[in-house]
């Protein structure tokens, strides 16, 4: 852990001012199952968990033994009961298979979904895909769009520095939750004007009162946790360090709600963020009557 931090634990530390990142990786999300190598063997002992195929396939071997050795003589062809638990298995597996498809078709259109990313410096916004979003971007996040990745508000145009977030996506409540930004940071940020940064002549101006900081945002390792977040603000100029807590953590997957924008710095991306430590693999579908 870093020992100038406030916090006794492994951390994860974004520096801003010279695009220097520690940790950085991909925010590509994968919920599929299957890969063309692995569907056949892995969906054929998925299917060999449930009962009913065991059991079928148990009295197959019994009937082929009748069939082929002294022990005892077969009445009935193994064929008749391997055929019918091979089409079960088959239109199983076509079943399993699209759905999987559906699965990568999902993740195909959320990592190509694009997001206002402002590089360092840059005179202006450019689009970003999420998949390409890494640890220490500066993203632009308006009204109605959802946040890529877990980020650290730097301004929020709402007022006194704050900005409402729908965690519907996440948890399920349809009450909207304040968020806000860094006293410090907002109120240096601020723009001389009073729209709001609805304009794009006061989001360029924002955007340049931040790149005007140095620092780092320090915060704890990866976790599940969605109500709780320890970490800090480490300016370099102006000198200073600020504690971060939830209020200070705009996760991914939920949506900024009646604010024109926010600006923020991500330090979570990919399998990393609160969303994807929360997710259950897909469930393989089993009937509770066999």
């Amino acid at each position: 852990p870093n020992p100038s931090t406030p916090f006794a634990m492994p951390d994860v530390t974004i520096n801003f001012g010279n695009q220097k990142v520690v940790a950085k990786k991909t925010n590509i999300i994968k919920t599929t199952k299957y890969t063309w190598l692995t569907f056949i063997p892995r969906n054929t002992f998925e299917q060999l968990h449930k009962f009913g195929n065991c059991y079928f396939l148990i009295i197959s071997f019994i009937m082929y033994l009748g069939e082929t050795t002294p022990l005892y003589v077969g009445t009935i062809k193994a064929f008749s009961t391997v055929g019918v638990l091979l089409m079960i298995m088959c239109v199983t597996a076509t079943m399993d298979g699209l759905d999987d498809r559906r699965r990568a078709q999902a993740d195909r259109e959320i990592n190509k979904a694009t997001t206002f990313h402002w590089p360092w410096k840059a005179e202006m916004c450019s689009k970003k895909a999420w998949e390409d979003v890494a640890v220490g971007d500066i993203l632009v996040v308006r009204k109605d769009e959802q946040f890529p990745a877990d980020m650290v508000p730097l301004f929020c145009s709402g007022d006194g520095g704050n900005c409402y977030v729908s965690t519907a996506n996440l948890d399920g409540e349809t009450n909207l939750k304040l968020k806000s930004a860094s006293k410090v940071v907002q109120a240096a940020c601020a723009p001389k004007s009073n729209d709001n940064g609805e304009s794009p002549d006061l989001e360029k101006e924002i955007l340049k009162n931040v790149f005007g900081f140095t620092g780092s945002v320090v915060a704890e390792e990866a976790n599940s946790n969605i109500h709780d977040f320890k970490g800090s603000l480490q300016l370099d100029k102006p000198q200073g360090v600020e504690s971060l807590g939830a209020q200070q953590l705009l996760l991914r997957g939920t949506m900024l709600r009646n604010t024109a924008l926010v600006v923020g710095i991500v330090v979570y991306c990919g399998a990393d963020t609160r969303m994807i430590r929360n997710s259950q693999p897909a469930p393989a579908k089993v009937s509770s009557l066999q």
